[in-house]
């Protein structure tokens, strides 16, 4: 719903004053700091000074005088300060109420499927205690959950030295989202543009996550919209199954790419919906578009990721060997910036992939990378595995001199496997540290399928290293005696679970 309303302000900042009273060494309380700030942001966004005002007011009554009532039908957004104050004020609630009764005369409060309400969030409050004009708002939190104490901490506003960028970077993304709006409804905001920002690059679907990843979905997010993309979810969805899965259903039916953020904590789980998560869930559903070549999806997890409760630990161990939940996903455990230039990839290539090779026949191949030095000490291992296997190997000459194709091969043996065993025995830290490098970049490869499964085989001569060595994303086998086959029943166990699964799927 559009209207030819001429707004004469842009901004209205609704809040509670106790919330304003604490003030810092310039005299400026919170509110304060935010409406100056803000304001400096989005002129810079719109490149004019935008009108926002707030009433600094202290009211004696809950009643709407007739030019407070006029100049709140006259303003293009609205900026909720949600904090316990402000839901227990009724002048506060009344102001939002009343917003949304005139927005009807003006316009609506959906424009072109964005809503003309901001929720900026103080402080923690559960989401049900939200006003129902605001709990379909995804908001901007203005400060984390401490990891030990489990408390809300604010964002600094200090400027200068003392910066803290999550407090600068929410702003950012509420000047963003409040200019996009202000654009469609606010002739001052109709300037000229690049085209990119104007028209839709698409849809993504960024999955909700956990509190642990919520700042590297924040980036991922602001990027990608600064590029000209649509986001998904754009609101609330409803935590009540099956509510939950049809919203998440219909947001990745419009996208050409999901992605999800696998953190250390198993995340919340929809009322109604048994065990599952809705990390899990939503991952889930976007499998469902597997065989939809214009459909991406990427799961990715930080490198060095500790999971925090055991049914972390077992949904994450599923989604690294169960063969249905891969097909038609990469799974990565990369630094962030690896994890944007892919999203950048499968973004520039229309979201289009090429067509899946036809299932390789013959047994699973397992890729066994050793250095030159261990040659004769691999024998006996790659003689078992070649019973049931076929196994992969390094390039290495006669006279154990890496030939100059040998880079060739390794890079299309770490594409073609299905797992991947490194032998680290005689080689040095420098060598091992490379080729386990080598596995968090497999997903430039342009492999079609997930590894089944990735281990580390540490043999002699023992050394301090390798007595320390763990690794919470690969399997470790330590073995400083001769080979004996028992020691890969756990390697070989998923590498057989996945290959049946291929099986299933394919019959």
């Amino acid at each position: 719903m559009t209207s030819n309303h001429v707004f004469k302000d842009d901004v209205f900042i609704s809040y509670r004053h106790l919330d304003n009273e604490l003030h810092d060494e310039n005299g400026n309380g919170w509110i304060d700091n935010l409406h100056d700030r803000f304001e400096s942001v989005l002129g810079e966004a719109l490149g004019y000074e935008p009108s926002i005002w707030r009433d600094t007011r202290l009211p004696g009554n809950v009643y709407f005088p007739d030019v407070l009532e006029e100049r709140i039908r006259n303003t293009a957004v609205v900026i909720s300060i949600l904090s316990p104050g402000y839901l227990q004020s009724d002048w506060c609630m009344g102001e939002l109420r009343e917003f949304c009764r005139l927005a009807d005369q003006t316009g609506g409060l959906v424009v072109e499927g964005k809503l003309r309400i901001f929720k900026v969030v103080k402080t923690h409050i559960e989401l049900a205690q939200h006003p129902p004009e605001l709990q379909q708002q995804l908001g901007y939190e203005f400060y984390e959950i401490d990891k030990m104490t489990q408390r809300p901490v604010p964002f600094g506003q200090d400027v200068g030295r003392n910066r803290d960028q999550r407090y600068w970077s929410k702003l950012d993304d509420l000047a963003w989202d409040v200019k996009q709006i202000l654009s469609i409804i606010s002739p001052r905001a109709r300037i000229p543009i690049p085209v990119s920002l104007t028209r839709s690059q698409g849809t993504v679907y960024l999955a909700q996550t956990t509190r642990d990843l919520t700042s590297e979905r924040d980036q991922i997010k602001r990027e990608l919209q600064n590029r000209g993309f649509n986001i998904l979810p754009a609101e609330e969805l409803p935590f009540i199954s099956p509510n939950y899965e049809e919203a998440v259903r219909e947001c990745v039916g419009q996208a050409k790419l999901s992605v999800h953020l696998i953190g250390g904590r198993y995340g919340i789980v929809p009322e109604g919906a048994g065990t599952r998560s809705i990390v899990r869930l939503q991952n889930e559903i976007a499998s469902e578009r597997k065989s939809d070549e214009a459909f991406s999806r990427l799961v990715w997890m930080p490198v060095g990721l500790t999971p925090q409760e055991e049914v972390q630990v077992q949904f994450i161990e599923h989604l690294r060997t169960d063969a249905a939940t891969q097909q038609g996903a990469e799974l990565l455990q990369t630094p962030l910036q690896e994890l944007k230039e892919l999203i950048q990839l499968r973004l520039t290539s229309n979201g289009h992939k090429t067509k899946e090779p036809p299932p390789s026949e013959g047994p699973p191949k397992i890729y066994l990378i050793f250095d030159k030095r261990d040659f004769e000490s691999v024998v006996a291992l790659n003689d078992y595995l070649s019973g049931d296997y076929q196994v992969l190997l390094p390039l290495i000459d006669e006279e154990g001199v890496d030939d100059s194709e040998g880079f060739e091969i390794h890079k299309n043996n770490l594409a073609q496997c299905d797992a991947v065993l490194i032998y680290y025995g005689s080689a040095n830290q420098v060598w091992f540290e490379y080729k386990r490098r080598d596995l968090k970049k497999i997903v430039g490869l342009d492999r079609k399928s997930l590894l089944a499964a990735q281990a580390v085989y540490v043999a002699g001569p023992k050394t301090v290293h390798k007595q320390l060595f763990k690794s919470p994303d690969t399997l470790v086998i330590k073995n400083f005696e001769d080979f004996s086959p028992a020691v890969l029943d756990s390697f070989l166990a998923r590498v057989k679970t996945a290959a049946k699964g291929a099986d299933d799927a394919r019959n």
